[in-house]
């Protein structure tokens, strides 16, 4: 999240002020919301997040973020976007049972060695080994930490954006901040 806010009481110029520095920090927005985009580009559409520029003038600040565009739309399973969203990005997913729903059996192959048996034995799996289960067991996924990284990247940039904008838009009494 990017905010800027000008010193003194609201008035119509500081409002025409925060308008221009929205127009000026769009462009910047959009690259990071591009970037966030292309990390989910090969996503199912059931699962896949939308995101958006979120632009807040309130008073004498602005607020400008990326947010999800479609948090609460459920994919087949339930569960919805945000929350499809947060595993991947922030929590990350625990040890779970995959029940076989729709088909009289799973298939899938192993990606890495020696991960423990999908179904609970003792024996280990090899890269590339073709599996077909009934049911079987994922032993959870970290979380990406994917937006925060784009937040990280861009942080330097969005900073020099907003004092420049400020500085196009004449602010001399200015305070501002740029956090994830």
């Amino acid at each position: 999240m990017a905010r800027v806010t000008i010193k003194g009481p609201p008035s119509p110029d500081i409002k025409k002020m925060l308008e221009g520095i929205k127009v000026q920090v769009r462009p910047h927005m959009e690259k990071q919301l591009s970037e966030r985009n292309a990390v989910t580009a090969r996503w199912k559409d059931s699962f896949r997040p939308e995101f958006r520029i979120r632009e807040i003038v309130s008073g004498n600040s602005l607020a400008v973020f990326i947010a999800l565009k479609n948090p609460t739309k459920k994919n087949p399973w339930g569960y919805t976007i945000k929350q499809v969203w947060d595993w991947y990005d922030k929590t990350g997913q625990g040890p779970h049972y995959i029940p076989n729903r729709l088909k009289k059996a799973i298939a899938f192959t192993m990606k890495r060695n020696s991960l423990p048996s999908p179904i609970g034995r003792a024996r280990n799996f090899g890269a590339g080994d073709a599996l077909v289960l009934r049911n079987s067991y994922h032993p959870g996924t970290e979380a990406a930490g994917t937006g925060q990284r784009i937040t990280e990247d861009y942080r330097a940039e969005t900073i020099r954006v907003f004092d420049q904008a400020l500085k196009e838009q004449g602010g001399k009494a200015l305070s501002g901040r740029v956090r994830p």
